[in-house]
């Protein structure tokens, strides 16, 4: 038995998206050997990198090299595990048509498939992950929402998994990735190991704490901006979706309807995120006691508070200070 991986590498790549999953995966099968897990038997790994050649002219400056295959010389593999992806979202970006093919093609074939990072974007362009859940970086849920409508975005969590399909959060969250395949490959023994010998935490489950709040502006709906530069500035007063609706003249339904289509979120989900933001800062910044900065932001009821600041970061207020306080 032997498992054939293949990594796909994207145009402008960065290197650890493929070269610390590539590592973590050869950890696991060394350790099938070993006398710590010696029930199972050892798994041979054969890892190949797939990619066109304009990927691989995108790591002249590094000190790293890949030699990579084409897509028409690869096989059918069992996994194929795809790189974060350079900048989706900018004009003119386009992910090279004959990958969605491939990539379509080896899932087709039986072969599983795994992103990290933003190669969620590549995964959900092939119209694979629609229907389904999947995660990417924070920072890019707001454009992966708008661009992908069909596939259910959980942009907390830091790893999401339906049927053959796998994606991880931002930016490292390819350890979390790596660590889910070792064990899923060659055991739960031998995947605690592996984390242990790395010094990683296997039972991560959230990014919501290291998530910056930002909301998403690359809309073109002029009154929906006009409502979010004036909440930008009045988040801690006592704000009234329908008197929101008013500023702008619309209806509190057609508002509610219009201000998630132009941002992704409710009206009162975007406010609650961003007084939360601002409380995080608070408690980054300043020594102010807990009861006051959520009045700032705009709570009086101070146990409400803290238990919406524990929802949106999975952590207490006093827990966050202490972890993140600076100086």
């Amino acid at each position: 038995m032997f498992v054939n991986i293949a990594f796909l590498v994207l145009p402008n790549a960065p290197l650890t998206s493929v070269i610390g999953p590539a590592e973590i995966l050869a950890l696991g099968s060394q350790l099938t050997s070993s006398s710590v897990a010696q029930q199972v038997p050892p798994v041979p790994l054969y890892v190949s990198y797939i990619g066109l050649p304009e990927a691989a002219q995108a790591y002249s400056g590094s000190s790293l090299s890949l030699t990579l295959l084409a897509p028409e010389e690869a096989r059918v593999y069992d996994w194929v595990i795809i790189s974060a992806a350079g900048s989706p979202g900018q004009r003119g970006y386009e992910f090279p048509h004959s990958l969605l093919l491939w990539a379509q093609y080896q899932y087709q074939q039986g072969a599983s498939l795994a992103s990290s990072c933003t190669g969620s974007f590549f995964l959900a362009e092939t119209g694979l992950l629609d229907g389904c859940e999947a995660t990417t970086h924070w920072r890019m849920a707001g454009l992966f929402r708008k661009c992908y409508p069909a596939v259910r975005l959980r942009e907390d969590r830091l790893l999401t998994v339906s049927q053959r399909l796998a994606c991880a959060g931002g930016a490292h969250a390819y350890l979390d990735l790596s660590l889910w395949l070792v064990e899923r490959l060659y055991g739960q023994e031998v995947g605690h190991r592996c984390a242990r010998l790395l010094n990683l935490d296997a039972n991560r489950r959230s990014q919501n704490l290291y998530a910056e709040y930002r909301p998403f502006r690359q809309h073109a709906d002029k009154r929906i901006h006009e409502i979010q530069d004036w909440l930008e500035q009045h988040f801690s007063e006592q704000v009234q979706i329908e008197s929101l609706a008013s500023r702008v003249h619309l209806g509190e339904r057609h508002f509610k309807r219009r201000f998630k289509a132009a941002t992704g979120e409710s009206p009162l989900h975007y406010l609650q995120n961003l007084r939360i933001e601002h409380a995080r800062q608070s408690l980054e910044n300043s020594d102010a006691a807990v009861e006051s900065i959520a009045r700032q932001v705009g709570y009086e009821d101070v146990g409400f508070f803290r238990t919406l600041f524990r929802r949106k970061t999975d952590l207490t207020p006093a827990q966050y200070r202490q972890r993140y306080r600076r100086g």
